[in-house]
């Protein structure tokens, strides 16, 4: 594992976790999605996350992979780009099904969609009052600052 520090230009990070007990790959139910995209053969129940920037991660399994790109609209929206990649030679519908493929995604997005845009409305509120982050918040406070360090450095327009 590895990840920048605030004061990194790009804020990239990077690990290899396990997906769950007895999970083969990041599906509902732990079971094979897709044939497997490695050259080793078999599967061995971990994830590697890849962030590239703030704005782009994949989150690469044996047999698929997701690649998701924040794209801001502006102070209050944000378009979220997601990607699945399989092995070049898998045939949709025959090697694999894509609505089994985007499931786990799919509701996680948009349990995402639903928790941030509460979130907003608080935000948004006469009552809201900043306050610090949970210890549990740790990279979302690098990025943070990380974020504030990076407008502030930026020249401002006339």
């Amino acid at each position: 594992m590895f990840a920048d520090k605030a004061e990194s230009v790009y804020f990239r990070s990077a690990n290899r976790l396990p997906i769950a007990d007895n999970a083969k790959t990041e599906s509902v139910d732990g079971k094979p999605l897709a044939p497997l995209m490695n050259e080793f053969g078999v599967f061995d129940g971990g994830q590697t996350g890849c962030v590239f920037n703030p704005i782009s991660t994949v989150l690469v399994n044996n047999d698929h992979a997701v690649l998701f790109h924040f794209i801001p609209k502006s102070a209050h929206q944000t378009d979220v780009e997601a990607i699945w990649l399989v092995a070049p030679h898998a045939v949709a519908g025959q090697d694999y099904q894509p609505g089994d493929l985007m499931r786990v995604w799919d509701v996680t997005l948009g349990e995402d969609k639903t928790i941030t845009e509460n979130n907003q409305l608080g935000v948004n509120s006469a009552r809201y009052q900043p306050g610090r982050y949970s210890t549990q918040e740790r990279r979302i406070a690098e990025f943070a600052k990380w974020y504030m360090e990076a407008v502030s450095a930026r020249p401002q327009a006339l």
